[in-house]
């Protein structure tokens, strides 16, 4: 899981959680079936750029609206919803359609 942002790795690696906007695309598993991107319980390395940072847990993924939003801006790293979004935006260019909550297992360096 690559993270652009700093404020979001920011959080994560002093916080140990953090919850960051994801396009949740599903993929092709093994050429039998579409599985989501991101689920919960899945294992993921932490990048910043091409270096890993860490190793983490998904903890929960939600649909990305409004209401889940301002629930889990505590956890973005972000003061305001707005800021968040328009973060997001610049990253992807539009909103993403999940808001993943990941956990730090384990810090490389």
């Amino acid at each position: 899981m690559k993270f652009t942002s700093t404020r979001a790795l920011r959080q994560l690696l002093q916080h140990g959680v953090v919850a960051t906007m994801r396009q949740n695309d599903k993929v092709l598993v093994r050429g039998k079936f579409y599985m989501p991107l991101y689920y919960p319980l899945k294992t993921v390395k932490i990048r910043h750029g091409r270096r890993v940072v860490g190793l983490g847990v998904i903890a929960e993924v939600v649909k990305n609206n409004r209401a889940n939003r301002i629930r889990l801006l505590p956890l973005s790293g972000f003061r305001t919803v707005e800021e968040w979004e328009s973060e997001a935006i610049r990253i992807f260019g539009r909103l993403p359609n999940s808001i993943v909550v990941v956990i730090l297992v384990r810090r490389y360096g």
